[in-house]
């Protein structure tokens, strides 16, 4: 795994310190190497964000001006997979940290027993979504994409579409190649090519039929009749190796 990339935003100076020397000491004791950024509000975080990626963010709930539940909406729109421990000196709040699916959730002053505990589910979540691919997206921005979460790629003027589950969708300014390149390590034979222009996750299929690819959102992907064949005895085979 590469280096773990981790932000700690906090505007009270005092808790930030506590914060940064618990981290340094949990990174010390487990044997992780990581990149630590700090901000003292949202607004620099966010900034940060349309720039680089971060692995975990250790995000202080109240906060002038924008608050970190606020700044964790808007880092969920952004399409990151960013793991969020949320730090705050009231319970009030654990309600909607958790509706934008923080992975642990801190009272000030907090236990380093509790500290490691909370970096220790932010590893593990990361550990589960390790078939990652980073995306390159307008303005210079970066993301990871979990590839369990595409259910197809359409090519679009030298760019490419990814339809993602739940009706998401990004604009990606990578090259088709790149995608095929990039999947077929992580997951062998998950993702195909029926036509040119298209990758079409495996997962995502309901039914293949001469005439086209219906996925289970009901949109239906071209395919070619040369590879109508190869790719119906592909789909039969992925289903029963994934079902054995």
């Amino acid at each position: 795994m590469d280096s773990v990339q981790i932000a700690v935003c906090d505007n009270e100076s005092k808790d930030k310190d506590m914060v940064v020397r618990c981290l340094q000491q949990y990174l010390q004791e487990k044997g992780r190497q990581a990149g630590v950024r700090v901000y003292d509000n949202g607004f620099d975080l966010l900034e940060e964000l349309n720039k680089r990626y971060f692995d975990i963010i250790l995000l202080d709930i109240l906060m002038p001006g924008i608050s970190g539940i606020e700044v964790a909406e808007v880092i969920g729109k952004m399409y990151s997979q960013a793991k969020i421990i949320f730090l705050t000196s009231s319970r009030d709040y654990a309600i909607e940290a958790f509706s934008v699916q923080a992975v642990h959730y801190l009272i000030k002053p907090f236990q380093e027993t509790d500290f490691n505990e909370a970096m220790d589910r932010a590893f593990c979540e990361m550990k589960r979504k390790e078939k990652q691919i980073s995306v390159k997206l307008g303005g210079g921005v970066v993301t990871k994409i979990d590839i369990e979460e595409i259910d197809y790629i359409e090519n679009y003027a030298h760019e490419q579409n990814l339809y993602l589950k739940r009706g998401k969708k990004l604009l990606a300014r990578q090259s088709l190649s790149f995608f095929l390149e990039s999947l077929q390590p992580l997951a062998p034979g998950q993702f195909v090519q029926p036509c040119k222009g298209y990758l079409v996750n495996m997962k995502a299929i309901r039914i293949v039929q001469q005439d086209g690819i219906v996925l289970l959102s009901g949109v239906k992907i071209p395919i070619s009749r040369n590879n109508f064949r190869s790719i119906r005895d592909a789909y039969f085979d992925f289903g029963f190796a994934s079902h054995t």
